[in-house]
């Protein structure tokens, strides 16, 4: 079976309803941040990568939960039996789908493989019974290796099967990650050092939206005109419906959010059953309007969101983008700020606002250089005017304005001239 194109792929989800799908399944390339792959021409030649802002709507638009079409959309379930596919499942999810299964970090083909058979030979024998088919999966898998399951994730709006904490908070290979324990995030109210595993050796640090450091980090990206938004819902509504129990940990992925295992405190009170959340990447994408965010650390880097953003952005509008930023990063640095295990991120943070601060310098040298030529230009006006003849007789006596003041033998002449204009006027 080919690659399909974006174009052909879209055909045959617009077509699930004529035919009563109720399961779409995905096998194939997927990059990280939920980007899926697909071929630009039917040659199979030349590819490209879709993020979930490009693939989940049209899924979705298909769906029971989200279709407009007379008698409703069809599919039930969505399978994304690829590599680094639970940001487009969490995006799936908030536009209503009703169940995904999808996988955090790489997965072998042979995993994958074992799990399908398994999930859709359940599926058959018991139709609609989507958490035991995605059990009866995970099971196989288990038999083959017991630490690949840990990535199989199954979002549902009747139940949450996502990544323990064992692999969130472990980073394979990083080398340079620490975890903090549970009772110094509770006591900083911070992170506690998280970081997830991207499952290919890589460490995908994980950030809370909804303590001082990224309600900070918050109003600065919205500083830079960046919407807090994702899918239309507020971010920051979502936090504030979150902690007011309005919605519950499932609803706030709707809002771009989702929970941590770390207890979320207010001062030194711990809030009974709120946790830290974390913005998920398929929200950040949206934000920034950039499929090629992996993670939040990716935001920093050289060119990266955060620096096109500055780019577009007024000077007023880096200043206080700058200020904010610094207020973050200063309590990621105060000891017992929770950020142990950040070092590599608050090094790319710190090099993102110096490149700001340049910027801001910039600007600033810009605006005096303006304002200096303004306050020359004035100057010369004024000198120019200061130095111009008075009046067409001063021009045709050879003197400025300031000859009125002389005497003696030029106002003498000057009394000759104008006796001869006289004569000549009669």
């Amino acid at each position: 079976f080919p690659m399909p194109t974006f174009d052909s792929f879209k055909d045959l989800i617009r077509g699930c309803a004529a035919k009563n799908v109720v399961v779409a399944y995905f096998a194939g390339h997927s990059g990280e941040g939920g980007a899926l792959c697909f071929n630009t021409v039917a040659s199979n030649v030349e590819m490209e990568m879709l993020g979930p802002d490009q693939v989940a709507p049209v899924i979705a638009r298909a769906s029971t939960g989200v279709s407009a079409r007379a008698g409703g959309g069809t599919i039930e379930c969505v399978v994304l039996n690829a590599c680094h596919t639970r940001a487009l499942g969490v995006a799936l999810r908030a536009k209503g789908v009703a169940h995904v299964v999808c996988w955090h970090g790489t997965v072998l083909d042979s995993h994958a493989i074992k799990f399908a058979e398994e999930f859709f030979e359940e599926l058959a024998a018991s139709p609609m019974e989507y958490k035991e088919a995605f059990e009866a999966g995970q099971r196989a898998v288990t038999r083959v290796d017991p630490r690949a399951v840990r990535r199989l994730c199954f979002l549902s709006a009747t139940s949450l099967v996502d990544l323990d904490d064992e692999a969130l908070d472990s980073a394979h290979g990083s080398g340079n990650e620490t975890v903090m324990p549970q009772h110094a995030a509770r006591q900083s109210g911070g992170e506690g050092g998280a970081v997830a595993s991207s499952g290919d050796g890589n460490a995908d640090i994980v950030r809370m939206a909804n303590n001082v450091k990224g309600r900070a980090e918050l109003k600065g990206f919205r500083s830079l005109g960046v919407p807090l938004k994702f899918h239309g819902n507020s971010i920051e509504e979502g936090i504030r419906m979150y902690e007011a129990s309005e919605i519950d940990g499932r609803r706030v992925q709707e809002y771009g959010l989702e929970e941590s295992r770390y207890d979320l405190w207010h001062n030194s009170t711990k809030v009974a059953g709120k946790k830290l959340l974390r913005i998920h990447t398929a929200a950040l994408q949206y934000m920034f309007g950039d499929v090629t965010i992996t993670s939040y650390a990716s935001l920093w880097k050289v060119g990266g969101a955060v620096d096109k953003k500055a780019q577009q952005a007024d000077s007023i509008a880096r200043h206080s983008a700058v200020g904010h930023f610094r207020d973050s990063l200063n309590a990621r640095q105060q000891p017992g700020g929770g950020d142990g295990g950040h070092q590599h991120m608050l090094d790319e943070m710190w090099h993102c606002i110096e490149r700001l601060e340049r910027l801001v310098h910039d600007d600033r040298r810009l605006q005096t250089l303006k304002q200096n030529k303004k306050q020359k230009e004035a100057q010369d006006k004024k000198q120019s005017k200061t130095n111009s003849p008075a009046n067409s007789y001063d021009v045709l006596c050879g003197r400025g304005s300031d000859d009125s003041e002389r005497g003696g033998e030029d106002a003498d002449a000057d009394d000759d001239m104008v006796g001869s204009f006289q004569k000549l006027g009669k």
